[in-house]
């Protein structure tokens, strides 16, 4: 008689972080659910589609309007690129995976919404991309 159990699905991804000056990134890959097996590289970056912001940010926790959801707010950035939206969504992106969480960019007001609870994780990656978190 044949086993008729299904084998389990493996798993595998990669993260990378940039750094603010777009020279070295850290790239963490896993395979499979254990996270014995993950392995850390580092590589040099080769996005250049979107011009990197430096400079402070201030960042806030808002429940108000949201169904009582907790998010993580960036605003006020001191960078004269942040008025690129092409630079905000590939920061919002590039926030998105290292948090492994949803967000969004909202253009006309200039703002990065995070949906994510925890402000010292979303400051301590904002840190090693190289901004000065206020707030």
């Amino acid at each position: 008689m044949a086993d008729a159990r299904k084998k389990p699905l493996k798993l595998e991804f990669e993260t990378r972080i940039v750094s603010s000056d777009g020279n070295a990134s850290e790239s963490v890959k896993v395979r499979g659910s254990d996270a014995s097996s993950s392995s850390r590289e580092g590589r040099a970056s080769t996005d250049s589609s979107a011009i990197a912001l430096k400079g402070s940010v201030k960042l806030r926790r808002e429940v108000k309007g949201r169904a009582g959801k907790p998010v993580s707010v960036l605003f006020g950035f001191s960078d004269a690129n942040a008025s690129q939206a092409a630079s905000l969504k590939a920061l919002q992106a590039q926030l998105k995976e290292s948090l492994a969480c949803g967000g969004t960019f909202d253009e006309a007001e200039g703002t990065i919404v995070l949906q994510v609870d925890d402000l010292k994780r979303v400051r301590s990656v904002l840190e090693k991309l190289g901004f000065d978190v206020k707030g």
